[in-house]
């Protein structure tokens, strides 16, 4: 698959997160190792050969109270 690692801010919590994106599919993971964020936007089926249906899972996180 090809697919390229970027850190990026989570947008959850703002530190730093990492990003796989595939971008021959449009698939993305992104995951927060300080909060517990992800995000999976993964193919779900195909309506047609050319048309993918995308699955959408999101898990906020949690923030630490001591900031």
């Amino acid at each position: 698959m090809a697919s390229t690692y970027s850190a990026i801010v989570c947008p959850h919590c703002g530190c730093c997160a990492t990003e796989d994106y595939y971008y021959s599919t449009d698939e993305t993971l992104i995951w927060c190792y300080r909060c517990g964020y992800s995000y999976q936007k993964t193919i779900d089926h195909w309506k047609d050969e050319n048309t993918p249906v995308f699955q959408e899972n999101e898990y906020k996180g949690h923030v630490s109270k001591t900031e």
